[in-house]
């Protein structure tokens, strides 16, 4: 989809130094820095640069050394970032940004999973709870426990699409701040469940 939009501008992404492309689970500080420095740079073949995220989610230090980037970027630089959705991102960062919306729905469990937004959604807080523990008990290519931060933030997302805007602003809130937060080093992917958990109605 991308690569048909920019042909239509007339760029040429393939093997072009003014194409920078990553694909991340979570957004590092490290990973805004580099964007940073490469964006300060002229570009080499054509008119134009280009930056492409596709991410799940961005630590809040990385959505703030990217805040003046976005606000004042080099001439000729061009960011595209493909995320689940818009609330990943601090608000600061969104009103620096246009909006796109594609309607695709995340779809966060296999087929048959027992975790599912609607069964979620329908069950009561005790059973919700027990519900997470295949994303919070996931084991880690050494086989030790540890819970699965890219499948909180699909089902996450998937959670949010599935309410939209018609449910109460402290399930909304819970369910944002949860995203926003889920990929930080210090945040704990249990409690931010459990939080959303609890509060749907």
């Amino acid at each position: 989809m991308v690569a048909d939009e920019l042909r239509k501008i007339g760029f040429e992404y393939k093997a072009n130094p003014d194409f920078w492309h990553l694909e991340t689970e979570s957004l590092s500080i490290d990973d805004a820095r580099t964007i940073k420095e490469l964006q300060s740079q002229k570009p080499i073949a054509g008119e134009r640069r280009i930056f492409v995220i596709e991410t799940f989610a961005m630590t809040i230090e990385a959505q703030n050394a990217l805040l003046k980037v976005f606000e004042e970027p080099t001439a000729n630089a061009i960011f595209i970032i493909i995320a689940p959705m818009a609330n990943i991102l601090l608000p600061t960062l969104r009103s620096r940004m246009l909006i796109i919306k594609n309607g695709v729905k995340v779809e966060p469990c296999q087929e048959g999973s027992t975790l599912t937004p609607k069964k979620f959604m329908a069950s009561a807080s005790a059973k919700r709870i027990e519900m997470l523990k295949p994303i919070l008990e996931a084991k880690d290519a050494e086989g030790n426990k540890r819970a699965d931060k890219k499948a909180a933030a699909a089902f996450l997302s998937a959670l949010r699409f599935e309410i939209g805007n018609t449910t109460d602003f402290k399930t909304l809130s819970s369910i944002d701040e949860a995203l926003l937060y889920i990929f930080d080093r210090s945040s704990s992917v249990k409690l931010l469940l459990e939080t959303v958990a609890l509060s749907l109605p």
